[in-house]
């Protein structure tokens, strides 16, 4: 039987940028410490690009930049009230500017205890791929797309068992206006980003952490969360309810290097597809070392050292070679990464 030659699609993109930031801290005014800086960034020439042996699809190269200013203050009341208060202004010249605010009510009834009641509110801009990527048969581009937006209210408690062993609990809740999300035109059927959803997500954190004399640190985290749909009150799709996560790490030789362990949990969730994706548990180790010589560091890390070969849940736009949809997009398993560094 004939088939049909293999040809191989290759999407991908290249930048170029340089950034600057300019930060001024001042602790001039008694019980005042005021930060306030600013920071630029110029993409030079952020491109997309999509071809195969039969031509190019995608060709998109823009240029841009971005402008941010903030001011914060951190006033000590009295040695158990401390109030911060931060706002930010971010222009990128393709979205109207926006503002972002953090407070934080911070309260230390003990010297072992800390209660944080926090507000912020924060923003994402739609990325190049996001707004602008388009072909002439899966997807179109959407230049209007606006910033997501996010409120955050938690309160937290810390208390510190021992010198060395803390403690916390958190209950949060996130509010997401104009949700970034990839639907499917109905019109004519290509996949294009809108602002099509709201968000709106509450849960409980736990942490505890402890640190020993030589350095040895063990950390536990877990959280319970549920994420839902602002406006059905559905369940949010690729969205676990449960967490949890495990570090370990110790120094060797007389802290020269230092080796970890690292388990990570997740729940089962929702796919767009309307499946059900399982839970999974990754185990990955790492062996590094300390400066060696003049800046030079070395590290080793077997990533999901049991080979568990977990699935992540799939897109809209994730499709076979017949064009269904894809139930799971497998990761790679058992993995060995080396890694070379030098500061200078």
């Amino acid at each position: 039987m004939d088939y049909p030659p293999v040809i191989e699609n290759f999407d991908g993109a290249r930048d170029r940028w340089w950034s600057g930031e300019l930060k001024l801290v001042s602790t001039a005014f008694a019980h005042h410490k005021l930060v306030a800086g600013g920071e630029m960034r110029r993409d030079m020439g952020a491109a997309q690009f999509n071809f195969d042996s039969e031509g190019e699809y995608v060709r998109d190269v823009r240029s841009s930049r971005r402008v941010g200013l903030y001011l914060q203050d951190e006033f000590t009341l009295n040695e158990q009230w401390i109030v911060n208060a931060g706002i930010r202004r971010d222009d990128n010249y393709l979205d109207s500017a926006q503002t972002s605010q953090r407070l934080a009510l911070i309260y230390k009834p003990l010297p072992t205890t800390t209660v944080k009641l926090l507000y912020g509110s924060a923003f994402r801009s739609p990325n190049d791929y996001e707004r602008y990527y388009a072909d002439a048969t899966t997807a179109k581009a959407n230049p209007d797309l606006q910033p997501e937006r996010i409120r955050t209210t938690e309160l937290v408690l810390e208390h510190y068992l021992h010198s060395s062993w803390r403690a916390s609990a958190s209950l949060f809740s996130y509010r997401i206006k104009d949700l970034v999300t990839l639907t499917t035109d109905p019109d004519d059927g290509l996949l294009v980003y809108r602002n099509a959803s709201q968000a709106r997500a509450k849960g409980l954190g736990l942490e505890s952490e402890k640190v020993w004399q030589d350095g040895t640190r063990l950390r536990l985290s877990y959280s319970l969360q549920s994420a839902t749909d602002g406006e059905t009150g559905e369940r949010l799709t690729n969205s676990p309810t449960r967490l949890a996560k495990l570090n370990y790490q110790m120094p060797l030789w007389g802290d020269a290097a230092r080796a970890g362990i690292e388990a990570q949990f997740s729940s089962a969730l929702n796919t767009v597809n309307g499946d059900r994706m399982p839970g999974y548990g990754v185990i990955n180790l790492t062996l590094g070392s300390r400066r060696l010589w003049r800046g030079v560091e070395v590290s080793a890390s077997i990533y999901d050292l049991l080979n568990r070969r977990r699935v992540d849940p799939p897109s809209e736009e994730h499709v076979d070679s017949l064009g269904r949809p894809l139930r799971g997009i497998e990761q790679d398993g058992r993995t060995l990464r080396l890694r070379l560094s030098y500061t200078f």
